[in-house]
């Protein structure tokens, strides 16, 4: 989490699906050329929000009882739902691939 992959082995997958990186990833030659751009320092388009705000999910695993927390999302245009305990947090507690 915190990362986006922007390209692999030149090839830009910043939009492509997870279908078509894993494609680039097994055709490609090794070791890979990756290149990738930190959440926390990025300007660019992917890491601006799409929709952000509070909701709840299910938390707890194990011995503690399952129940419903209060979290910060971030949708970005990564594809992904970044999730927070806070607004003011900077880094993400995880990430949903949607």
């Amino acid at each position: 989490v915190g990362g986006v992959l922007l390209e692999v082995n030149g090839r830009s997958v910043e939009t492509a699906n997870h279908d078509t990186v894993l494609k680039y990833i097994s055709e490609g030659p090794q070791p890979l050329t990756i290149s990738f751009q930190t959440m926390r320092n990025s300007r660019g388009s992917l890491s601006s929000p799409v929709m952000s705000g509070y909701m709840t999910k299910q938390g707890g695993t194990g011995i503690v009882l399952k129940n419903w927390r209060r979290r910060w999302f971030v949708l970005r245009k990564d594809g992904c739902l970044y999730y927070y305990k806070a607004q003011s947090d900077v880094r993400p507690l995880g990430a949903i691939v949607l």
